[in-house]
């Protein structure tokens, strides 16, 4: 029997499948390490009164921080990400260059 040949970028697309799944699943565990706490103070919150201001103050915070660890995530897990933002860096460099310095924004 002839063994049946594996198409060109296969070892490339199942190397890539992998980044992917290793990214979203980090980005998962982060939402989780982020929100666990907000919401298990939440429920605290229900059952335990005079909790500390303090501990709301740090889950809620924690809570947000989660929007901030995505674009750091994703800069430093995904390829095309970072490679995208690097045009767009370089881009923005060369525009302000040509302009004579003078800020675009």
């Amino acid at each position: 029997m002839r063994a049946l040949a594996l198409p060109a970028g296969w070892q490339q697309r199942k190397r890539s499948e992998k980044k992917i799944t290793w990214l979203v699943l980090m980005v998962v565990a982060v939402f989780v390490l982020c929100w666990l706490p907000f919401y298990t103070v939440q429920l605290l919150n229900f059952s335990v009164t005079g909790l500390d201001a303090t501990v709301n103050h740090v889950s809620l915070i924690l809570s947000h921080a989660n929007s901030c660890a995505n674009p750091i995530l994703y800069g430093f897990l995904s390829e095309n990400f970072r490679r995208s933002f690097q045009r767009i860096l370089c881009l923005r460099c060369c525009l302000l260059d040509a302009s004579g310095g003078s800020s675009l924004v």
